[in-house]
């Protein structure tokens, strides 16, 4: 593979970053309910209301770098 040969190519020692991102959503809403049967349950729920978090982290020379963003 082509990132292989790069990867080989490097110098000893050359200082390498890993990075990675995730997302994850921090506020559940509920879209189900209860009631009897035929009742209707008076609720709104609204679509895509639900705030999210990114993570994005590195790893270099054993340590680990975090950057949060909303």
């Amino acid at each position: 593979m082509e990132f292989d040969r790069k990867l080989e190519e490097l110098p000893s020692g050359t200082n390498l970053v890993y990075v990675d991102e995730s997302g994850v959503q921090i506020q559940m809403r509920c879209t189900r309910g209860r009631a009897k049967r035929g009742a209707k349950i008076p609720a709104v729920v609204k679509g895509k209301g639900t705030k999210k978090l990114n993570v994005i982290a590195g790893y270099s020379n054993g340590k680990i770098i975090v950057q949060e963003t909303e």
